[in-house]
């Protein structure tokens, strides 16, 4: 067999038996399955055709993921330029992160990455989930997302003023 239709199969019986696995066999799994992800990251020459199932079994299984390892997908793939799946990226990141449970570094570097992005246009105007990604993020982690909320409104004004302020701000009465 190729390789990358081994890993494929590998995600695939993931993603299925995840929930259904105990502790100790769900992490034996699991860290093989993450280490094979992290390796798919940082090949520049990583097989496309694997992504679909990546970003498919992380959406399934991202409860049981601990939130470092997601993070650390997450900003491996932002830092590696992985820019083609960032829709998908930005959408774990609305539903599956939690900056609450996962380490102070990671969320710093998280929100770090995200705020570049916001900061460069041409970027940014390709994720068609980085909006939903902002407005959850903000309305889930208010305390933690004071600056990204600052280099919201100084760089895309118009979304900040409209749809984000309406979503995000609470009702004071």
């Amino acid at each position: 067999r190729i390789p990358y239709q081994k890993f494929i199969c590998k995600l695939e019986s993931f993603r299925v038996v995840a929930y259904f696995l105990n502790d100790e066999n769900y992490e034996e799994f699991w860290l093989e399955i993450y280490q094979l992800i992290r390796k798919w990251i940082k090949d520049e020459n990583s097989p496309v055709v694997v992504a679909r199932n990546i970003f498919f079994m992380l959406e399934q299984t991202y409860l049981r993921i601990p939130q470092d390892h997601l993070m650390i997908i997450i900003c491996e793939c932002i830092i590696n330029k992985k820019s083609r799946y960032y829709d998908k990226l930005f959408r774990l990141i609305a539903y599956g992160v939690d900056l609450n449970t996962a380490s102070s570094e990671l969320v710093g570097r998280l929100l770090g990455l995200i705020i570049k992005i916001v900061k460069n246009p041409t970027e940014r105007e390709q994720i068609t989930t980085l909006e939903m990604a902002l407005i959850t993020l903000r309305k889930k982690f208010k305390n933690l997302t004071e600056e990204l909320d600052e280099v919201i409104s100084i760089e895309m004004p118009n979304f900040y003023n409209d749809t984000y302020l309406l979503e995000t701000t609470e009702n004071e009465n």
